[in-house]
C-alpha cells in the first residue's frame, strides 16, 4: 500500500476522477446498447470501488507513514487514528445501510443523526493526518504550515491531494 504514496499526483487524479468517470460512461453506453440497466449498475459499482479504494487507501497509507515518521516529538497515538478510520468505514458502508434496510419508517431522523458519526470520524482522521504532516515537516524542514488549510485540502478531492501528495512524497522518500 506504500506504493500509493510514491506515485505522482496526476496518477492519483486519474484513479480518483478519470477512471470512475470512464467506468460510468462505459456502463451507460453498454446499458443503452443492450437495453438493460445491469451495465449501468456495474459501471457505477466499478466507479465507486475505484474511488473508495484509492481515496481510503491513500488516507490510510498517509496516516500510517506520517505517524511512523514522527520521531523527535512525542509520538502521537496511532490507535486513535486506526480506530476512527475503521469505525468510519464500518459504520458508513456496513452498519448504516443495514439499519436503513431493517428499521421501520419512523426512524429517518435517527438515521440522519447517526450518519453524522462516520463523517465526524472521517474528518477527525483527516485532521490527524494534516496535524502529523505539519509535525513531520516541522521536524525535518523546520517549515510551519496551517493545519486547517491542510485539512481542507485533504478533504477536497482531488485538488487537495494534488498539492498534499508531493509534500508527503518528499517527506517519505528518504525513508524507503
Amino acid at each position: 500500500m506504500k506504493d500509493i504514496i510514491k506515485i505522482k499526483a496526476w496518477k492519483i487524479f486519474v484513479l480518483l476522477i478519470i477512471a470512475p468517470a470512464v467506468s460510468i460512461i462505459l456502463g451507460v453506453i453498454l446499458a443503452k446498447v443492450t437495453n438493460g440497466t445491469l451495465w449501468s449498475m456495474i459501471g457505477a459499482l466499478c466507479a465507486t470501488l475505484t474511488l473508495c479504494i484509492t481515496y481510503y487507501g491513500w488516507l490510510w497509507t498517509a496516516g500510517k507513514y506520517l505517524y511512523r515518521d514522527c520521531t523527535n516529538m512525542v509520538r502521537p497515538n496511532f490507535q486513535l487514528f486506526n480506530y476512527l478510520f475503521f469505525s468510519s468505514i464500518f459504520l458508513a458502508f456496513l452498519i448504516l445501510p443495514i439499519l436503513k434496510t431493517f428499521l421501520p419508517s419512523g426512524f429517518e431522523s435517527f438515521l440522519r443523526w447517526l450518519s453524522l458519526i462516520p463523517l465526524l470520524c472521517f474528518l477527525i482522521c483527516i485532521y490527524l493526518i494534516a496535524k502529523n504532516l505539519g509535525r513531520v515537516e516541522k521536524e525535518k524542514f523546520n517549515e510551519d504550515n496551517n493545519i486547517f488549510i491542510d485539512t481542507i485540502l485533504i478533504w477536497l478531492l482531488p485538488l487537495g491531494i494534488w498539492f498534499i501528495q508531493p509534500r508527503i512524497k518528499k517527506l517519505l522518500l528518504p525513508i524507503s
